[in-house]
């Protein structure tokens, strides 16, 4: 499993930069609560596993693909 870390803040940007109708700053600060609540068990359990990468999501999408690629063994 690979869990994109990337800041809450950055999310929020991200997110309001789309521009779609409904990502007003309230909706999204309670989308991104919400995920971080409901994952971080499942994450936890990954972890402790051995089975979750951690992926630096900050950067360009190139970036963050080049290192999605390197955790699972592609280049």
């Amino acid at each position: 499993a690979i869990d994109l870390d990337l800041p809450a803040g950055e999310a929020r940007r991200r997110l309001l930069a789309r521009g779609r109708a409904d990502d007003d700053p309230a909706v999204i600060d309670h989308r991104l609560a919400l995920d971080a609540a409901e994952a971080a068990p499942l994450l936890e359990l990954l972890d402790r596993a051995g089975l979750l990468r951690r992926i630096d999501g900050c950067g360009t999408e190139d970036e963050v693909f080049a290192r999605i690629q390197e955790a699972v063994g592609r280049e």
